[in-house]
């Protein structure tokens, strides 16, 4: 199973949450506590809340193209306050803007780069249903090293089966954008 196929597979999300430090603005995955496999950011769920006031207080934080950031947050003084956006930095920080006058707490979910199944007791992240997916890619692979035509017709055959409802299952729904006005 090509896990890298798509980058948002429902089973390769996770939750953060940290605590910022007053006057710093920028922070890597492993200062926002993700500590497993990260790839990127999930830009549509970025929240927060002033720590003292607690999560009665939260709010959605809204992105910034790092150009625009950069314009507004790393040109001339550097203002401080609630954060009320945020960029993603060229080297995958997340930036908050202004700088944090105290203590926030910042969460959200971020995106786990492929799992590499190494070891004989390894599981699979994705959904349990689907592991015979992988017995089916890896009978795919021995038919074309034995070049056995049946195995792999066979093994194809049942890949696209498991494969749709892999997907129907673990991707989120396709929806269009909403245009009002002219």
């Amino acid at each position: 199973v090509s896990q890298s196929r798509y980058t948002n597979w429902f089973w390769m999300r996770s939750d953060f949450s940290f605590q910022t430090v007053a006057d710093d603005y920028d922070y890597t995955p492993a200062q926002a506590g993700i500590t497993t496999r990260f790839s990127q950011w999930d830009v549509d769920t970025i929240k927060s809340f002033r720590t003292s006031i607690g999560v009665s207080n939260e709010y959605e934080l809204h992105e910034l193209t790092y150009s625009r950031y950069r314009s507004l947050y790393l040109t001339g003084p550097q203002p401080s306050g609630t954060p009320i956006c945020f960029s993603i930095a060229p080297d995958r920080k997340l930036l908050l803007g202004p700088k944090p006058d105290g203590i926030f707490t910042v969460s959200g979910q971020y995106w786990k780069s492929p799992q590499a199944l190494a070891a004989n007791g390894d599981e699979p992240e994705m959904p349990a249903e689907f592991h015979m997916l992988i017995v089916w890619r890896a009978l795919e692979m021995y038919g074309w090293y034995e070049s056995a035509a049946e195995v792999i017709a066979l093994a194809e055959k049942k890949i696209k089966f498991y494969m749709n409802r892999l997907e129907m299952n673990q991707l989120p729904d396709v929806t269009l954008p909403i245009v009002t006005g002219k």
